[in-house]
């Protein structure tokens, strides 16, 4: 996730050091997104508060113990961040991939033939905490 970041970063750098533009930023870890806990500079995606909302109650469902609940609120989550897709990957399309593949990751592990509760319960706080992190309410 914060790797290929850090590699668009990098290209930057050595690019915009090639054509000497000044495309580099006076520091490659401040621009790095602050996803999964990890507390760097924060990217902005917008307002996300309404998948981490989806998000949080398939977490709470999945804890329950209802993996097949949660398996449909997530499909739901899918549908919506999807539809939004068009709003929120322009504002910062390293961030926003680094949370589709969260929550890919997540759907991925309710949709396994024999979902394991506690590796779904981890997905789901790692796709929540990577929401959180580039939520930027108005």
């Amino acid at each position: 996730m914060i790797n290929s970041r850090l590699k668009l970063v990098a290209m930057q750098c050595l690019v915009g050091g090639f054509l000497s533009l000044p495309v580099c930023p006076a520091s490659a870890a401040e621009d790095t997104p602050s996803v999964a806990g990890k507390s760097t500079k924060s990217t902005n995606l917008g307002d996300l508060t309404e998948y981490i909302a989806i998000a949080k109650e398939a977490q709470s469902i999945a804890k329950s113990g209802d993996l097949a609940k949660a398996r449909l609120r997530m499909k739901e989550l899918e549908k919506v961040w999807d539809e939004g897709e068009d709003k929120h990957r322009p504002l910062d399309t390293a961030a926003w991939t680094d949370a589709d593949t969260q929550l890919d990751k997540a759907i991925g592990k309710l949709r396994a033939n024999h979902p394991d509760a506690d590796a779904v319960n981890g997905s789901l706080t790692t796709l929540v905490a990577t929401l959180e992190s580039l939520n930027k309410p108005k």
